[in-house]
């Protein structure tokens, strides 16, 4: 069987093929298309977050990588694992996760040491009486 582009297709794209004849929607070899499967212009990544910056207040000077870095951030501010967010940001282990993103972290590990430098004295003041 044959692709775009006379190319033969491997097992998995003539399942995929199949798939999206039965569901009407059109196959395309190429990662990011449109709704119609056509190849989508390189300047539609850079347009889009654009209007999503305009409609939301942030700086046109953030790029699309800017979102992620929030997003990653956001998530292990919020509490997600490590491992999770890893695995939502598409990195193989935390490792990279952990030199790149986890710095902004540190407010949360000096409050961390707050709470805890709390506690600890009382414990041992109350221990000794």
């Amino acid at each position: 069987m044959a692709g775009q582009g006379g190319a033969r297709c491997s097992s998995r794209g003539r399942k995929a093929n199949r798939e999206a004849e039965r569901n009407r929607y059109p196959f395309s070899e190429y990662l990011f298309t449109d709704e119609h499967g056509r190849l989508i212009h390189p300047d539609t990544f850079t347009k889009h977050p654009r209007k999503f910056y305009d409609r939301h207040g942030f700086s046109r000077e953030y790029h699309l990588h800017t979102l992620r870095h929030l997003y990653v951030t956001t998530l292990l501010h919020g509490g997600v694992d490590k491992q999770t967010v890893a695995d939502l940001a598409g990195h193989g282990d935390t490792s990279f996760l952990e030199r790149t993103y986890c710095h902004p972290q540190m407010e949360r590990k000096l409050e961390a040491a707050r709470v805890i430098s709390g506690i600890i004295p009382n414990s041992v003041e109350d221990k000794s009486a």
